[in-house]
């Protein structure tokens, strides 16, 4: 299970008015590129939306570093905004 706390406003207060938690899966097809905005979105994903929320123009920052916990030890899965080193000092 990945937790994650979005920073976009759009997203944070769905998540207020839905009374908490939100799921989702990212804004992309697998491997390719993510969508930063609502044109970008239909391009890649054309007739298979039902619902587009417009929070306006994404800021293009990295993607989140995302990680496998196994024991006592973090494995990295996909580098992003914070490296592995950063997270292992802490």
């Amino acid at each position: 299970i990945g937790v994650r706390i979005s920073s976009n406003r759009a997203a944070a207060e769905i998540c207020r008015q839905a009374g908490g938690m939100i799921t989702a899966t990212s804004a992309n097809v697998s491997g390719e590129q993510p969508a930063w905005s609502v044109e970008e979105l239909i391009s890649s994903f054309s007739s298979s939306i039902e619902l587009i929320v417009d929070g306006g123009h994404l800021d293009q920052v990295p993607p989140s570093t995302v990680l496998r916990s196994e024991g006592n030890e973090l494995v990295l899965v996909r580098s992003g905004r914070i490296a592995l080193d950063d997270i292992n000092a802490r």
